[in-house]
């Protein structure tokens, strides 16, 4: 069972979330253009909204190596409404304008603050409900001069809700359990906002953190990596302690400590801790709603795994993203940790977090149920190996036999092993079930002769098939006919396997014009001799 971990050692925001994913691969580059490409087939709504761009940054002064995710909507980032209230209006900021102290803000028209980066003296806009701080703004922001905000882009950005955005993904063509993922998450996020703001319903909430496009992408994005079997295809997930930041932000309800009040409500039931700060004791707001919401739709309460140690697992990937902000002393990063995890039941682990540092995992004490053991496999025969491998098929009623032929020779160039079976489907029609074995690596070229060569529109992936096999050979024997290769197949030293191969016996029975069947057994009999 393929097993994600995050930890969040220094935040957790949807963009981190992607690059770390993307960053498990072999390459990543090549791997976000495939997401980007798959994205915007299957809600091609979104297909002109957004662009990705992934970089190579260095995090904690220059120290650390990490993909930075940048998700562009063309509306820039225009702020969505909040029932009841009128739009933000941003206020400029001009080389005149002085700083507050650190921890301070300017508090602009309609509800609008600027958070002051207390380590950089930096501004980061923020409106009447929180943003994700992960997402870059439209207007540059460098922490090393003064700001001049340009407010010129396109006021068009779709402000859409819950009720607009479940109906966008329901009509997607994406797998079932993204799309019921999807859902629950971009739901916990409207539960928190409306519960937040006062919102007569959840469907009544306009609000940045589900309505703006890049959310929207950085949420199915993180849902595809992990789940599709075109990815990661994982089946469990877990995360470490979500810091919660040090730090407040003046908003129109007053000064408020983060995190923000609806991330706070998201990160009930998660083991929490304070976090890494700055010299000056600071580090702001480290974890975003997008990502909170996320956690909660992937990682069940019972589960145990919101917030603690890795799960034992064979760890075979690890990824690290890296976020907008900048720290000295350190950095501004998360990890995806991607392997495989045993199947029987994980001892739980709980954390501490006192004095608001980091701690060491405490093994709970508790009493378990005991249950007996599962009797032990049957030993393989020596010799033997097993193999992990996965069944591909798909039932087709509208293909022609010469269409299938075709697709199995071309499985039988990158697979172990491509083959039909006559079966019968709904309302009695005749198809054809076809079955491609191969290796876990070859998963994605196999799916795409299925779908560009045959007429299905879906795929099984079987992932838990394992095959036992002996050791094989060929050997050259000479006979009076000529010269055939042999296979042979042998456990614990002895041949129990024979087998001249067909095509080179027909060829010299042809030739020759001596019986196949006496090519065959001369070629047998030949071997034996060795």
């Amino acid at each position: 069972m393929t097993h994600v971990h995050f930890d969040c050692f220094s935040g957790c925001a949807g963009d981190m979330m992607t690059a770390s994913l993307l960053d498990t691969f072999e390459d990543p580059q090549g791997t976000l253009t495939k997401l980007t490409s798959y994205l915007k087939f299957q809600i091609p709504e979104l297909a002109n909204e957004f662009s990705t761009v992934m970089k190579k940054v260095l995090k904690s002064d220059g120290g650390i190596e990490a993909k930075y995710l940048e998700v562009t909507s063309v509306y820039g980032e225009e702020v969505a409404e909040i029932p009841q209230t009128s739009k933000p209006q941003w206020k400029e900021l001009n080389a005149d304008s002085s700083l507050p102290p650190f921890g301070g803000s300017w508090k602009t028209e309609s509800s609008v603050t600027v958070e002051v980066n207390k380590m950089t003296g930096g501004t980061v806009p923020i409106a009447h409900h929180p943003m994700d701080h992960s997402h870059s703004h439209s207007h540059s922001h460098s922490h090393n001069q003064n700001h001049n905000h340009n407010h010129d882009h396109d006021h068009n950005n779709p402000t859409r809700n819950l009720p607009v955005i479940t109906a966008l993904v329901k009509n997607s063509t994406l797998p079932l359990v993204i799309v019921n993922l999807a859902i629950s998450s971009f739901t916990h996020l409207a539960i928190a906002e409306s519960k937040t703001h006062g919102a007569d319903s959840i469907d009544s909430v306009h609000f940045h953190e589900v309505g703006a496009v890049d959310s929207i992408v950085d949420t199915l994005s993180v849902l595809i990596l992990l789940k599709s079997p075109l990815f990661l295809n994982a089946s469990t997930v877990s995360c470490s302690r979500l810091p919660l930041g040090v730090g407040t932000v003046m908003t129109a309800h007053g000064e408020l400590p983060v995190p923000a009040p609806a991330t706070l409500r998201l990160m009930k039931t998660f083991t929490t801790c304070a976090g890494p700060k700055n010299s000056n004791g600071w580090s702001g707001e480290l974890v975003t709603p997008t990502a909170v919401s996320l956690l909660r739709a992937l990682i069940s309460e019972e589960s145990g795994w919101r917030g603690g140690a890795m799960p034992g697992m064979k760890l075979e990937k690890v990824g690290i993203g890296a976020g907008k902000r900048e720290y000295k002393e350190f950095a501004n990063i998360m990890r995806a940790m991607v392997g495989v995890r045993a199947q029987e039941v994980e001892q739980k682990f709980v954390t501490t977090c006192g004095g608001g540092g980091w701690s060491t995992p405490v093994p709970v004490a508790t009493t378990p149920t005991p249950t007996p053991p599962p009797p032990p496999p049957p030993p393989p025969p020596a010799a033997c190996t097993i193999d992990k491998l996965c069944l591909l098929s798909t039932n087709l009623d509208d293909c022609t036999p010469e269409i299938c032929s075709f697709a199995i020779e071309k499985f039988l160039e990158t697979s172990l092993d491509a083959w039909t079976t006559p079966i019968v489907m709904k309302k009695g029609r005749p198809a054809l079930k076809v079955e491609v074995l191969c290796k876990p690596d070859s998963i994605d070229r196999c799916l795409g002769i299925f779908f560009r060569e045959l007429t299905t529109l879906g795929v099984r992936i079987d992932r838990g098939v394992e095959r036992a096999s002996i050791t094989r050979g060929f050997k050259r024997v000479e006979t009076q006919f000529g010269s055939v290769d042999v296979k042979y197949g042998v456990i614990g030293g002895e041949t129990v396997f024979i087998k001249p191969e067909f095509e080179e016996c027909k060829k010299i029975a042809d030739e020759c014009g001596a019986p196949l069947k006496v090519v065959i057994e001369a070629a047998r009999l030949e071997f034996l001799k060795i």
